[in-house]
């Protein structure tokens, strides 16, 4: 259990660390209009989360696009 909680922690705590400089490459390629390459592998869950979003902008009452 106690190896389980620190592994938890060293997670969570990696990602706290890393949040500035993923934040700050976003920042970047917004600002420069570099896009994302698409991810690797996805499993089918890119497909669907695109899905998802559009569904949830159109109940938000905004255009079904990614044009944020």
């Amino acid at each position: 259990m106690a190896l389980i909680a620190a592994a938890k922690a060293y997670t969570i705590k990696q990602t706290i660390e890393a949040l500035p400089v993923v934040y700050d490459e976003y920042l970047f390629r917004k600002q420069a209009g570099i896009a994302y390459p698409p991810p690797e592998y996805d499993f089918g869950f890119y497909k669907e989360a695109k899905q998802m979003v559009l569904r949830g902008r159109v109940l938000a009452g905004e255009p079904a696009d990614f044009n944020f």
